[in-house]
């Protein structure tokens, strides 16, 4: 019986798949070290194996009220043949498919039948190791394969930046939306950035990042406003934190 090892599910979140009920399951592990992380005992592999047929079951039962199954983490691609599974499986209920992923494993999204994807966007190039916290020298580069994968497959990409204050500047953010731009294409589905609160909390995978204070909701406004003017009308921007999500 395949299984597949997760942390925690909520049944009813209204903000994963914004406009939508989502069913979500953080799955555990993952293959990046970000140390501004807020998920670090998922990040480290803490969870249960459980049954897929038994969790498919649980998303059967709630079907009425769910509009996407969302897989976050950690990591979800790690475990790419169950999602599959799980996926493929709850397509026959009417309910929608979603990953939110790094971004490193474009084998795997192209495999998998997606409705949304949420695509993390770390930072630019230059600074991507060091906010990944990791040295793979390939990691940007698969970051913009599935970019291309979602553009030209998933109807319904959600692409995300959690602002780190010691981490990012502005300008590096600036620097993500032109790269979108200029690799967007002619895509026809329904595409959104979200920019990020980083909220510190005891669960950090780097104890020095409780020390950082969160970039504020105006703060995250104004670079927000910027960011829609740097991208194609098309973009819907938002900005997501402790205060919840906005539109800009």
């Amino acid at each position: 019986m395949s299984k597949i090892k997760i942390s925690s599910i909520k049944k009813d979140s209204l903000v994963d798949v914004i406009g939508n009920v989502s069913f979500v399951i953080w799955t555990t592990g993952c293959n990046f070290r970000c140390p501004w992380c807020q998920n670090g005992d998922i990040v480290r592999g803490k969870g249960k194996w459980v049954s897929v047929e038994n969790l498919i079951k649980e998303i059967e039962e709630a079907k009425k009220y769910i509009d996407f199954v969302h897989f976050t983490g950690g990591e979800p691609c790690l475990q790419g043949d169950a999602l599959k599974i799980i996926l493929d499986r709850v397509r026959d209920f009417g309910i929608k498919g979603s990953v939110n992923t790094n971004g490193y494993f474009p084998n795997v999204i192209r495999k998998l039948t997606l409705d949304h994807i949420a695509i993390d966007f770390k930072a630019p190039k230059e600074k991507y190791e060091a906010v990944i916290g990791r040295k793979l020298p390939d990691a940007f580069s698969r970051l913009i394969e599935s970019l291309h994968i979602a553009f030209s497959e998933v109807p319904f990409t959600e692409i995300r930046t959690t602002y780190v204050p010691k981490l990012l500047q502005p300008e590096d953010v600036l620097s993500i939306a032109t790269i979108l731009r200029e690799i967007f294409g002619e895509y026809e589905g329904r595409i959104i950035y979200v920019l990020q609160q980083f909220v510190p909390s005891e669960t950090l995978l780097s104890p020095e990042f409780k020390k950082v204070k969160s970039p504020s909701r105006s703060f995250l406004e104004n670079l927000a406003k910027k960011v829609k003017n740097r991208l194609p009308n098309k973009f819907e921007i938002y900005i997501r934190g402790k205060f919840g999500v906005k539109r800009i």
